[in-house]
């Protein structure tokens, strides 16, 4: 009895050994495929974190911001912005911190929190950024990118930290791998990279990461990280690791960033449930041998039977787990869909229980993926979607052409995880298309932008070469953009842009192209054209096309557009020759009176090169006191007296002499530096106004002109009552002249700032009323006291009935909503004579006197007692 009962323990710790042993294979492909789908979570984030710092710096904003940092332009203002916006986006993503660089490697703004670790950081190789891997309380990706303009010119540098929990709770939490369980992930280092810098899961602290340099290979043997970085997969047992001690375990590269990770535990604890029994199994078995070999055959049999059947499983998941491998190492090496797609059902097929009967069918984003024999008419299968960011975009179904049973759960699992790489790779290929489109394409309006633009006149121009015909470039700028986009906001600006990018492509041919140069600058390529008269057609329908009303949320805008056009070969052999050419035509366009197309000529380029010295001296007029006024007198009929004052602006250069307002004023315009200068004429007006008071004089009400700029700024009523306070001056004796086409630009706030002017007893005076937006509206809802005739409808009043119909219409028009009413530009005793008989009082031109110096204004009001002594 006592025999039978040590026989029967001895055969139950042979099965026990046997047992454990079934298990090790099993354990080692575990450690394999959780390697292979860790691969995969590192390159995710990886290439998650480069691509939203890549996001940032496609940014029309940010790219406009630094460059205007870098200009010295409002840097408290843009600053603000700036990081106001910069701080939004670390709220929205998992940013810890975002600096900013310019050009020269100074720093412009930090936003967040950055760590100051520097010594255990691995470079992670990738040729869209500088990156590097570092470990801080967890993982944190560094990113660094240069930030280039749309003229492909490098304008700063962009650095992002983003944390990254899935690969901190990978080490922290490697799955149970076992005590001695431990994951490597390493990088090449050193001159020749015989050398590693590795983060390990640490072996005496489960909630750390250690970093430590390794050797690559130790006592003349390639650690197991050497093969990963070699390129190489594959598991190991009995391998030594870098302390020399025997491993199993799992190895892999991590292709796209130039990194190997290995997941490894100790053999010795491996194979110790096995060891731990060898000694008793072995006098059991010399026993066993004595007592009867028979017996044991018995016993053995069907345990032999067993193993067979566990070795065809055990095959069974290693034909698995190698279409798992084949797939992924497929997905990391193809970019065709269709290739990707039909290796998928290649590699599936084989792993399949019956690959002899099975047909497969993947659906991505409304594509359809078939294998060979697949029929509509199969229904026996199984299926898993294939997910995009959690969103159903397709499946991957496997169907038996006859009803024999799928070995379930293992064939869904794996039919489960194929769906899954795929959908991770289908968001990383659109993730990539999208960065190498926003390179070429304005994230705005989707057209090409800059660099794409050249690249598509170089293509056009080898093809006009070939075909003997001409190419035509047009450069159209925007009239009026910026007065919009200030007084309406950037949001209203950018939607108006989509709409002119909309409207440009309909007035083109699929062949042709339409680019964004920036801001609120498009390029026009017209291909393959016989001659100029069609470039003039399309120039022409373009500008028709942009001169209609635009209405976006209710809003009616008003926008035209200035056209410069250059051909091939005559105005240029290249791009950059034909789109320098293009713009010195679209700028004498805007001097010709805007919304209008002119044709490119040389003496364009001696204008544009005269106009660009103009503006440079502008900038210094004010500096060097070139600058003075002249005032010219309104004058009250019949008793001629004077009972107001417009002020002109005068410039008077050293070299050039007295230049013109019609060229000087324009410019000042354009480059906004007309508000420094308007707020230099108000406070000269009221130090002048001082001046006459302390010398005793009444004085009458003097008009300045406002420049939309002006009216558009955001402190003009703060800093008229600034120069007000600082000269002493009341405000009832400041009238403000402002244009029609001001109050078109943003009615609500020009209301509320008239609003104001008026409450300060400013008086407002509407200038050249009859040539811009004429709205009856205007005159009813805003506070306006006076309205100027333009000087075109008096030219012309003797001898134009046009011209006299429209004069006494606002005339009379003014008198009944009890305004003031000015006719400007009077010459001739005739214009004087109708005008009087019409009802108008008050007067203002050459008839009466020309504009005078401080000197001579002022002896004029003396001489007609216009200024009483006190």
């Amino acid at each position: 009895m006592g025999g039978l009962i040590f026989i029967g323990l001895t055969v139950a710790t042979g099965i026990s050994v046997y047992y454990v042993m079934l298990q090790q294979p099993e354990y080692i492909l575990k450690l394999q495929t959780l390697t292979q789908n860790n691969v995969m979570v590192i390159e995710k984030k990886i290439n998650e974190a480069i691509l939203d710092t890549q996001s940032q710096i496609n940014r029309p904003f940010l790219i406009q911001s630094i460059q205007q940092l870098d200009n010295k332009s409002d840097l408290i203002t843009i600053g603000y912005n700036l990081k106001v916006s910069i701080k939004n986006d670390l709220e929205e993503s998992n940013f810890t911190g975002i600096s900013l660089y310019n050009s020269n490697g100074k720093q412009v703004l930090s936003v967040g929190q950055f760590s100051t670790k520097i010594d255990a950081i691995i470079p992670v190789n990738t040729s869209k950024a500088r990156v590097f891997l570092l470990w801080d309380n967890g993982f944190i990706l560094r990113t660094n990118l240069n930030i280039i303009d749309l003229k492909g010119k490098f304008i700063g540098s962009i650095l992002s930290e983003r944390k990254l929990p899935q690969l901190t709770n990978m080490f922290l939490k490697p799955e149970k791998i076992g005590k001695t369980g431990q994951i490597v992930l390493c990088a090449p280092w050193g001159m020749v990279n015989r050398e590693l810098v590795c983060f390990l899961t640490s072996l005496s602290n489960n909630y750390t990461v250690e970093f430590k340099p390794l050797q690559r290979i130790v006592n003349d043997e390639s650690l197991p990280m050497d093969y990963a970085l070699k390129n190489r997969s594959g598991i190991t047992i009995g391998m030594k690791d870098y302390r020399s001690i025997p491993i199993a375990g799992a190895y892999s590269p991590i292709n796209m960033y130039d990194l190997g990770l290995v997941l490894k535990i100790d053999e010795e604890e491996l194979f110790k449930p096995i060891t731990s029994k060898l000694g008793p199994v072995a006098l059991s078995m010399a026993v066993l041998i004595i007592v009867g070999i028979f017996l044991l055959y018995w016993l053995v049999r069907p345990l032999v039977q067993k193993l067979i059947k566990s070795e065809q499983e055990l095959t069974k998941r290693i034909s698995e787990n190698a279409c798992l491998y084949a797939i992924r190492k497929n997905l990391l090496s193809s970019s065709s869909t269709n290739e990707v797609c039909h290796q998928i059902i290649d590699q599936l097929t084989k792993a399949m229980q019956f690959p002899q009967i099975t047909e497969i069918k993947i659906e991505l984003n409304g594509q359809e993926f078939l294998s060979r024999n697949y029929t509509s008419a199969l229904f026996h299968g199984l299926q898993s979607e294939v997910k995009i960011k959690g969103v159903s975009s397709g499946s991957l179904q496997v169907y038996y052409s006859e009803n024999l049973p799928f070995l379930i759960p293992q064939e869904q699992n794996l039919i489960n995880l194929i769906a899954d790489d795929l959908g991770r790779w289908w968001e990383l290929i659109k993730a990539e298309q999208y960065i190498t489109h926003s390179a070429a394409h304005d994230e705005l309006t989707g057209l090409p932008n800059r660099r794409l633009l050249q690249d598509r006149i170089t293509q056009v121009l080898a093809q006009g070469i070939r075909n003997d015909s001409q190419t035509a470039v047009l450069f159209i700028d925007l009239d009026n953009f910026k007065n919009i986009n200030d007084s309406l906001g950037h949001d209203m600006g950018d939607l108006l842009l989509k709409e002119v990018a909309a409207r440009l492509k309909s007035c083109v041919r699929a062949e042709d192209t339409v680019a964004r140069q920036g801001g609120d600058e498009f390029i026009v390529i017209l291909c393959d054209i016989s001659n100029a008269q069609k470039a003039s057609v399309v120039a022409q329908k373009i500008l028709d096309i942009l001169v209609s009303p635009i209405n976006i949320k209710n809003k009616e805008m008003h926008i035209g557009c200035s056209i410069g056009i250059a051909l091939f070969p005559s105005d240029g052999k290249n791009a950059d020759e034909l789109l320098k050419n293009s713009d010195t035509a679209m700028y004498h366009a805007k001097e010709s009176g805007r919304n209008n197309y002119q044709f490119f000529t040389p003496r364009m380029n001696q204008l544009i090169a005269e106009r660009r010295v103009l503006v440079t001296e502008l900038h210094n007029a004010l500096k060097r006191e070139e600058l003075f006024l002249h005032f010219q007198p309104v004058v009250r009929m019949p008793d001629r007296k004077i009972i107001s004052l417009e002020v002109l602006l005068r410039w008077k250069h050293p070299k050039m002499g007295i230049v013109s307002p019609l060229k000087f004023i324009p410019l000042a315009e354009e480059t906004g530096i007309i508000v420094q200068i308007g707020e230099w004429v108000i406070k000269s007006v009221c130090i002048q106004i001082k001046a006459w008071q302390a010398q005793g004089y009444v004085v009458p009400r003097v008009a300045i002109n406002l420049s939309i700029r002006q009216l558009q700024h955001k402190t003009i009523i703060t800093d008229i009552n600034r120069i007000l306070d600082e000269t002493g001056v009341e405000a009832k004796y400041i009238t403000l002249e402002i244009t029609e086409s001001m109050l078109a630009q943003n009615i609500e706030e020009m209301k509320t700032v008239l609003s104001h002017l008026s409450a300060m007893e400013m008086q407002i005076s509407l200038d050249d009323f009859g040539t811009g937006y004429s709205n009856l509206s205007y005159l009813k809802g805003f506070s306006i006291n006076t309205l100027k005739i333009d000087r075109s409808f008096i030219q012309d009043i003797v001898t134009d009935p046009n011209d006299a119909a429209i004069t006494v219409a606002i005339i009379a028009m003014a008198r009944s909503l009890n305004m003031e009413i000015i006719a400007e530009g009077l010459e001739t005793e005739e214009q004087l004579n109708f005008l009087s008989k019409q009802g108008c009082d008050y007067f203002q031109g050459y008839y009466f006197s020309k504009p005078l110096s401080i000197k001579n204004i002022t002896n004029t009001l003396i001489r007609e007692n216009s200024f009483n002594k006190a």
